[in-house]
């Protein structure tokens, strides 16, 4: 690719970045996501790239930990869960988790009534018709 004049420089990749693109996604098939950050980390220590990850990778990243993007929490009947952090912080508001996570459909009555505004025979009429439990 680096010989063809199609992906030559910045322009022409982008002029041609549909072809460009199925080409290396042929390439890319050929070996594990492992296997291409070795190669890359060997021959190009210079270029800076970054893994995409499966959920459970991210669950456990040291970075998402570290900054509290994901915590554990205590449940009273799953035990420790993990749940999403607070995307922000405060200088002077510190966040902090301070119930449980929320069972199936724990909020569902009052999500309806102070924010759907449904009334409770509406309420009562969705439970009947097993929409909600």
């Amino acid at each position: 690719m680096a010989e063809d004049p199609r992906f030559i420089n910045a322009r022409s990749r982008g002029e041609n970045c549909q072809e460009c693109i199925a080409i290396l996604d042929m390439i890319f098939l050929t070996k594990s996501r492992d296997e291409w950050i070795d190669i890359l980390k060997q021959k190009l220590p210079e270029m800076a790239f970054a893994k995409v990850m499966e959920l459970s990778e991210v669950l456990e990243d040291p970075q998402v930990l570290a900054n509290e993007y994901v915590v554990d929490n205590d449940h009273p009947v799953f035990g420790k869960v993990k749940m999403v952090g607070y995307p922000m912080w405060f200088s002077e508001t510190p966040c902090k988790i301070k119930g449980k996570a929320p069972e199936f459909g724990e909020h569902t009555e009052e999500i309806l009534l102070t924010m759907g505004g449904y009334s409770w025979d509406e309420i009562g009429a969705l439970k009947e018709e097993n929409v909600i439990l």
